[in-house]
């Protein structure tokens, strides 16, 4: 998968400006030994160095609480929370989706506060109050006769608080009722927040943080025989403070706003878009160069993370306050024009992969073509009659051959050239764009590639456009036939033509494919234009203000088009806003069509079916895991017999960990499971380092762990920021396990109370006993009774991708009929929206090789459909976009041709 071929001979062969790119060779030996991994190195700029300064000073300073006498005795023991909250919602990017982060899990806290208040309310009102009095008098007599743990900075200096938490006031014979009264409101609760964590991902927290303030209500509100409705307060004072801390750390340090964010976004795409067409133009410059197959498919993941994270952030802009020259509304209105360029360059990226999969096939091809049509022990009789006039027919057919040269070898320069003269022109673009970003962002804007990117943007794109003006869509002639049709010589002849045939077809689909990229190019670069002659201060925009004369400006230096590609996209528009609401019309009467029909239900059977699927559905069979996993540990928690020892041993870390660490599909539980374990041990033995580091085997002083915990705390938000996703759990669960390690071991020696863990190495042996207790519960109800598989999950997301596609083709055969007003536009989104998902999909399909499944689709066959999917939703849409620029009646023979992938896709 290299230049020419795949050993060091081709390295050692192959240009120096192909062995310095990574899209032909992959970097066998770094340039500069740093010591540092390269997912750390690719960090090392300002702006995530930034990030990484900002959260480490706000975990720090929660830390610093714990080790503050004063502080903890205000907060609680719990006052550990802070960091980990902060840790898992770390103050790394604008203020305002930080205080909406931080608002989701303070909605958690207060769902879950205000659930548990009213049941326990209920449940106290049907407790008897003769009954109660009279245990109230037992407790009384018992405390009387006898007083432990005297002198207890916790306040729990009598012996009849400590009978409370062992159970003393649970009576099987009278308290039945109102337990299970409290339980049934709790279960309630509780499978309602599970649905909520499966049906809406991003309200995650919420969900989580609702069951985890439930569970301490049911583990510790049916112990206590009156009425408090501020137990949960000792989480949510270190939740509080740990939401404050990150937004003044987002306020006074480096301040970001979700403009600049996004901003940056668009720059990586830029940053990836100007990477890939320098490698294009070098395969166009060495035609036998091969890409890296692996190297194109991290680029096209890294466009759709640049993607994701930047449309996270367009929901801020209109709220959002920003420091610049652009205001959110110029940020806007370039997001609206990037989709075009990345679908393009999604495009040429796929068509890259393909042809250098074609590659080994057409050599093969190359070669059967190469073998003699007839054996040479086959002599025809009139062989030597022919011979008489061989002379000339060999010399006229030789000047025939070489005229047949020249003609293909001067169409092949040609169509070259003229890639060559479009890629340039839009690499010029492209660093135009770079330059602007960049000195939008404040990284400099000379600092690119190239003397392009140097030039004038009304020069780049006076170029672009000469370019697709001069750019015209070659056609290949065919060789001339010159004497007459030998059986013999035709497979010799067409074998001469194959190679130029096949690298001429290839320079006409990259020519077609380079001009949409430069169509896309045009508009986007013609937004900018006006922005760069207008913008030259920077200022406070704050949200809804809007720059004066705008409008203007634009008419002077020139809009896009109307009938440019891309026009439709820039939105503030009441027609176009009709045209997307007639295109989207069309995909939801075709969703409706192919979910009619089935069996006609009585008004009983159907909601009794509706009942039946919302209880086994993908949520529901999650909400009941969870609700075993509930009453596993819950019941342990108000029997009389084992109320004390669940309180004493933290069974409530157990509870908590059986719940979050339950996942949808087996695959995801198992993986989850092996990070999270693997998490906690790490963050114990680290958390136990620390703590006798800075203890030094006394009591602890709070100068020593604030000094040790400084640069864990530097290395644990390096991990949290830098690695991929899907290490996140790991990483919290690390940092969980350190801190709470470091702050239940202060919290022995200095606040000691009823229940303490012990210090150091009893905290750590004690967190990762019940973690591996809790994920036991877990994987037995998630076993039994049948394992919920990932790889029928991933099939049928397959197939409903594939019903999307179903729609774009829909709209390509509508398309030959009449005019679709709007369909391009459509095309594109749905296109981008299908290849996010099958991507997403793609990145998590190795966990089903973690999973026990009957089914005879494997891991790797998973793969390969996921990848024939988005093959085929690239070239559809790709040819549907084509398609919308045929006249009518070439729209119509295109159709009647190409009927059959229609029926192919069950169309």
């Amino acid at each position: 998968m290299a230049a020419t071929t795949t050993g060091d001979a081709s390295a050692s062969s192959a240009p120096q400006e192909l062995r310095d790119n990574d899209y032909f060779f992959a970097p066998s030996v770094p340039a500069k030994r740093t010591g540092l991994p390269r997912w750390l190195l690719a960090h090392c700029n300002f702006r995530d160095l930034a990030a990484l300064f900002k959260c480490s000073i706000a975990i720090w300073i929660c830390t610093l609480l714990i080790v503050i006498d004063p502080t903890l005795s205000a907060i609680g023991q719990a006052t550990f929370f802070s960091p980990i909250a902060l840790l898992i919602l770390p103050p790394s990017g604008a203020l305002l989706p930080g205080l909406l982060g931080g608002a989701t899990i303070v909605v958690g806290c207060c769902v879950g506060w205000a659930w548990g208040t009213i049941t326990m309310k209920a449940a106290l009102a049907t407790r008897p109050a003769a009954d109660l009095q009279r245990r109230l008098a037992q407790l009384q007599q018992a405390a009387s006769a006898q007083t432990t743990n005297v002198g207890q900075a916790s306040g729990q200096t009598q012996f009849a608080q400590i009978a409370i938490f062992d159970g003393f006031m649970l009576d099987a014979r009278v308290s039945v009722t109102p337990t299970a009264l409290w339980y049934c409101w709790k279960f309630v609760n509780t499978m309602r927040q599970a649905r909520l964590r499966i049906w809406k991902p991003k309200l995650a927290l919420v969900s989580i943080f609702a069951i985890i303030i439930s569970d301490i209500y049911l583990t510790i509100a049916p112990l206590i025989p009156a009425f408090i409705g501020t137990i949960p307060e000792v989480l949510l004072k270190p939740t509080g403070i740990a939401i404050g801390v990150g937004a003044a750390c987002n306020v006074l340090l480096f301040p970001r706003s979700a403009s600049g964010l996004v901003l940056d976004e668009l720059l990586g795409i830029v940053d990836v878009i100007g990477d890939f067409l320098t490698a294009f133009e070098l395969s166009l410059r060495h035609p036998d160069a091969c890409f890296l197959r692996d190297q194109l498919r991290q680029s096209q993941t890294k466009l759709v993370q640049h993607y994701k994270r930047a449309e996270a952030q367009m929901g801020f802009l209109k709220l959002d306050a920003t420091f610049g020259k652009l205001c959110p509304e110029d940020v806007q209105s370039m997001w609206r024009l990037l989709l075009p360029v990345m679908f393009a360059t999604s495009s040429m990226m796929a068509g890259s992969i393909a042809h250098a999969d074609r590659r080994g096939l057409s050599d093969g091809f190359r070669e059967f073509l190469k073998e003699p049509a007839n054996p040479k022990s086959e002599v025809r009789e009139d062989d030597t009659a022919s011979q008489s006039g061989g002379h000339n027919q060999t010399h006229h057919s030789g000047a025939g051959e070489k005229v047949q040269a020249m003609s293909q070898q001067m169409t092949s320069t040609k169509l070259t050239e003229s890639n060559l003269e479009l890629t340039a022109a839009c690499k010029g673009a492209i660093n135009a764009l770079r330059s602007f970003l960049r000195a939008q962002t404040g990284q400099g804007g000379a600092s690119v590639d190239g003397a392009e990117g140097l030039l004038p943007t009304k020069h780049v794109l006076d170029r672009l456009r000469e370019s697709l003006a001069n750019t015209a869509v070659m056609t290949a002639e065919p060789p001339a036939e010159n004497g007459k049709d030998n059986p013999s010589e035709h497979g010799t002849q067409f074998a001469s033509i194959v190679p130029w045939l096949e690298r001429s077809m290839h320079d006409m689909v990259v020519q077609a494919r380079m001009r949409a990229l430069a169509k896309a190019l045009e508009p986007w670069l013609t937004s900018v234009l006006p922005l760069e002659q207008s913008r030259k201060r920077r200022k406070l925009w704050l949200p809804g203000q809007r720059p004066s004369r705008k409008k203007s400006v634009e008419k002077a230096n020139g809009a896009p088009s109307e009938d440019s590609h891309g026009s439709d996209l820039r939105g503030g528009n009441p027609a176009q806003d009709e045209k997307r609401e007639h295109v989207q019309a069309i995909f939801d009467q075709l969703t409706m069509t192919q979910a009619t029909g089935g069996r006609k239900r009585s008004t009983a059977g159907l909601l009794l079916t509706r009942f039946i699927s919302w209880l086994t559905g993908t949520e529901g069979a999650f909400a009941l895991r969870t609700l075993v996993c509930t009453v596993a540990f819950g019941v342990i928690a108000v029997l009389p017999n084992s109320a004390g020892f669940f309180y004493k041993e933290k069974g409530l870390w157990g509870l908590i960990m059986s719940q979050t660490g339950l996942a949808v599909y087996s695959g995801d539980f198992v993986y989850a499971v092996l990070a999270r374990v693997t998490g906690t041990v790490f963050g114990g033995v680290v958390g136990m380092a620390a703590w006798y580091i800075g203890a030094a085997g006394g009591p602890g002083n709070p100068y020593g762990i604030a000094a040790i915990t400084a640069p864990i705390i530097l290395v644990l938000v390096s991990l949290r920021l830098f690695l991929p996703a899907e290490y996140s759990q790991a990483v919290i669960m690390a940092g969980a396990t350190f801190f709470l390690v470091v702050g239940y071991s202060w919290s022995d020696t200095h606040v000691p109370s009823y229940g303490n863990p012990g210090v150091g190495y009893a905290v750590f042996w004690r967190r990762t006993l019940l973690v591996l207790t809790g994920f036991g519960v877990a994987a037995l109800v998630t076993v039994l009774p049948r394992p919920p598989s990932a790889n029928r999950h991933y099939r049928r997301v397959i197939s409903d991708q594939l019903i999307k596609i179903e729609n774009i083709y829909a709209l390509f055969v509508l398309q030959s009929k009449r005019v679709v007003t709007g369909a391009n536009e459509a095309v594109e989104k749905t296109a981008i929206a299908i290849a996010i998902t099958l991507m997403e999909a793609q990145a998590k399909i190795p966990t089903t090789k973690l999973e026990y499944s009957q089914s005879n689709i494997d891991t790797e066959t998973l793969q390969s459909l996921t990848e024939r999917a988005l093959d085929l939703n690239r070239s559809l849409a790709t040819f549907v976009l084509y398609n919308s620029r045929m006249r009518q009646g070439i729209k119509e023979r295109v159709t009647h041709c190409y009927w059959g992938c229609g029926r192919a896709l069950g169309l």
